[in-house]
């Protein structure tokens, strides 16, 4: 098996995501070996990483490693949790019982209302047109 020092993971955010800069601050924060490369979604970024959606990437966590492998969404942030120390130790915790599954609605829940708490996160976000019917049917049932 491979040692995954001796490994490298790209992770790819979104420098006018304000909850994206945050993760990407508190990754380097915990990333003392330096093994994830923060890669900003730019143009021309396509031509490095060939291989990657950056449709996808914009819309949730992506990562890759040097083999190639692409990781979206809960995988991505479980390859991030292998390579950072400090939080791999963790690491068993999410073998129990019901742990996997929680987590991934975690996730699930996080990246639903991102847009909500960043609105610049893969454009602008809007309700809804359900949404807006049931205020609109709402307020007139008010007069």
């Amino acid at each position: 098996m491979k040692n995954v020092r001796d490994e490298q993971l790209y992770l790819f955010y979104d420098p006018n995501c304000a909850l994206c800069m945050r993760f990407k601050d508190w990754i380097i924060g915990q990333d003392d070996a330096r093994q994830i490369s923060l890669v900003e979604l730019c143009e021309g970024i396509e031509e490095r990483f060939p291989h990657v959606d950056f449709v996808r990437a914009a819309d949730q966590l992506t990562a890759c490693d040097r083999q190639g492998y692409v990781y979206e969404g809960m995988a991505a942030l479980r390859q991030v949790v292998r390579y950072l120390p400090s939080v791999a130790r963790l690491r068993w915790i999410y073998d129990l019982p019901g742990v996997a599954q929680m987590a991934t609605g975690v996730y699930r829940t996080v990246h639903r209302v991102r847009k909500r708490l960043c609105l610049r996160c893969g454009g602008s976000w809007m309700p809804s047109g359900a949404k807006r019917r049931r205020a609109r049917g709402a307020r007139g049932r008010q007069r």
